[in-house]
């Protein structure tokens, strides 16, 4: 089931447990995304990630928290995302853990089915090619527009089930 956390928390931190995560950043202003070039930001965005490595979702969600937080400021950045969590505000964030059952993994949700159902919703994709270097989608980051209401689409979010 989809979680969600405020900075200070992060659901199932004592698991291990791999799958696709939202993160809510607001920003304002301008940063250079790697090899995306500069970029303007202006509003609420919705990162779609997945943490299907060792370190799972606990691991990836403390780095981005880290980098959030100003705690983690030197180093190479490894994703684009990087670069909007040094100069946005972390609001929230959404975890949807994969299944644990070896057949239900065979249809484990994809970063770009879940981008979709955002874009479906009223979500318009922010920057082409944003956190997508290894992925068929256009973006992984999805603007959204001052109109449409946060708390349905909170509401979708916290609905989704494991997708299997």
């Amino acid at each position: 089931m989809l979680s969600s956390s405020s900075n200070s928390e992060l659901p199932g931190s004592r698991s291990k447990s791999k799958g696709l995560y939202i993160l809510l950043i607001a920003a304002c202003g301008e940063v250079t995304v790697g090899r995306l070039g500069r970029h303007r930001f202006d509003g609420r965005y919705l990162y779609v990630g997945s943490a299907r490595g060792p370190g799972g979702l606990r691991r990836r969600i403390e780095r981005h928290l880290a980098i959030a937080s100003g705690k983690r400021k030197r180093g190479p950045k490894h994703w684009h995302i990087d670069y909007l969590l040094e100069l946005g505000r972390l609001e929230r964030i959404w975890l949807l853990p994969d299944a644990a059952s070896p057949e239900k993994m065979r249809t484990r949700m994809s970063e770009c089915e879940l981008v979709r159902q955002l874009v479906a919703l009223g979500a318009q994709p922010a920057v082409r090619g944003f956190g997508a270097s290894d992925s068929p989608c256009e973006t992984h980051l999805l603007e959204l527009p001052s109109e449409l209401e946060l708390d349905r689409l909170i509401s979708h979010l916290e609905s989704l089930k494991q997708h299997g």
